[in-house]
């Protein structure tokens, strides 16, 4: 039986042939199981060909930069050597693409940036970093909220958020990591809540997307959607914008996964 506080690891790769390799451990309860060459369409989705290519591999390439960045600050010396690493190889990664008009030269780009994001996973989520990671996600939550959000939160809310994020940060301060996940989670579940009844966020998703038409799977889809988004605009209806916003994200090759001064720009006040 898994009991709260029970220790699950998740552990992940995807090989050069798309094939996504899954593992779960449960050491407390002794328990393991293991998923191997589960197909990840991802990549195949996509065409490489034209700007449209090229675009998505310097997504790819800026997303790994992003993660590397955001890890950086919160780790700093300690992996100094990983990270310098990690950059010189986006850096000829970056190179590359700066040099070639090929689609495969384009797609090997990509896959080699999502190798890169995945060492940094690992990294992000090494034992020894997790208490530096958690402060710093701590701290990054409660900066967007107060900057972007804490002035137009209802009571009831804001007290909820400030209240969970203040016990996030204590059991962190006593060393319980896994009750300050929680907690955290918990504060970003309610910010989410609210974030989502706003129509001015899925204005702002929906702003995004119809720049992102490089990244959709289906070019021809993205377009009808984008068509009926702006007709859903125009009739003032934020109901079935958000259903096309939904449908929009689907038809992504991959999550560029902006962060909330980027999408949610459009709540400021």
């Amino acid at each position: 039986m898994v009991r709260k506080g029970d220790q699950i690891n998740i552990l992940w790769s995807i090989d050069s042939n798309s094939l996504l390799h899954c593992s779960f451990e449960l050491p407390d309860v002794g328990l393991y199981h293991s998923l191997e060459n589960m197909y990840a369409p991802t990549s195949s989705a996509a065409n490489f060909d034209g700007e449209d290519g090229a675009l998505l591999a310097r997504s790819s390439l800026g997303s790994a930069r992003a993660d590397l960045e955001q890890l950086e600050r919160a780790l700093g010396s300690r992996i100094s050597t990983q990270s310098q690493d990690i950059r010189k190889k986006l850096d000829s990664h970056t190179e590359t693409l700066s040099l070639s008009h090929e689609a495969d030269t384009r797609r090997m780009v990509t896959q080699e940036a999502r190798f890169l994001r995945q060492e940094i996973y690992r990294l992000r989520h090494a034992p020894e970093n997790l208490s530096l990671i958690q402060q710093i996600e701590i701290d990054d939550f409660i900066g967007d909220y107060s900057t972007y959000f804490a002035n137009q939160v209802d009571a009831d809310t804001h007290n909820n958020i400030t209240r969970q994020v203040a016990f996030a940060r204590e059991a962190l301060l006593h060393g319980d990591l896994a009750d300050s996940r929680q907690a955290l989670d918990e504060a970003h579940a309610v910010l989410r809540t609210f974030i989502h009844q706003q129509p001015a966020f899925w204005i702002a998703q929906f702003d995004r997307l119809l720049e992102e038409r490089y990244n959709a799977a289906d070019k021809g889809r993205h377009d009808d959607l984008a068509q009926r988004g702006q007709a859903a605009l125009n009739r003032n209806d934020p109901d079935e914008l958000k259903g096309i916003v939904i449908e929009m994200m689907k038809n992504m090759v991959q999550s560029t996964g902006s962060g909330n001064t980027s999408i949610l720009s459009g709540l400021m006040v």
